[in-house]
Order: structure tokens, then sequence, then C-alpha cells
């Protein structure tokens, strides 16, 4: 299933690309969308991307189960083409918005500055 906000890589071309900060409004749009469908306490792109307790926040925090971080993921890499390593999957450390941008830079080669 597509953002409804289209396609960020296609936007964002086959090469490069992507920054930390890029990746991390991505990847808080998508969590608050998933936010809202399971019916958890909402929060906004933007309040997560406000505050750093959340985006560091671990994904069972927000009231996200396994199923629930697994679509979430996927989402995320059919936006950016790009695969979450395992231990953002699994590690709670950095199984947050912050963990997922930092991974998804590193990825992408831009470096970690999440």
């Amino acid at each position: 299933m597509r953002a409804e906000s289209g396609d960020w890589a296609e936007s964002q071309g086959s090469v490069g690309g992507g920054s930390a900060t890029e990746f991390r409004n991505l990847v808080a749009g998508q969590l608050a969308r998933t936010l809202v469908e399971i019916g958890a306490t909402a929060f906004s792109r933007e309040e997560i991307l406000a505050d750093e307790g959340l985006r560091n926040r671990d994904l069972v925090g927000f009231g996200l189960g396994s199923l629930d971080w697994i679509r979430l993921a996927v989402r995320v890499g059919e936006e950016t083409g790009l695969e979450l390593p395992e231990n953002t999957l699994v590690d709670a450390e950095f199984r947050t918005v912050s963990g997922w941008s930092a991974a998804l830079a590193e990825l992408k080669g831009e470096g970690n500055d999440a």
C-alpha cells in the first residue's frame, strides 16, 4: 500500500537523495497514519517530529504490536525502496522513528544525522 503522499522513492530518484531528516519525516508520517488505523493514541507527524521523546520511543510504546510495526516497515520500504535492517525491527533501542531514519540514511549512504 502506498502512502497517500505519493511515491517517495520516485521523488528522490533511484540514486542518492534521502537524508536522515527526510527519512524522519517519512517514518513519522507513516507512524501517525498507522496509529490512527489501529485506534491507538494518535500523534500527528508534526508532534512526533517536534518531540525527541516521541522520536526515540520504541514503537511498542505507541501501542503497536509486532504485526503493526512490520506493516509500518513494509510501507516505509515501499516508499523508499529500502529494506530496514533486522536489528531495527527486533531491538527496542532501534525500533524508533530516529532509529529507522538513521538506518535508512545509512543504507542510502547519507550517514547518521538522525
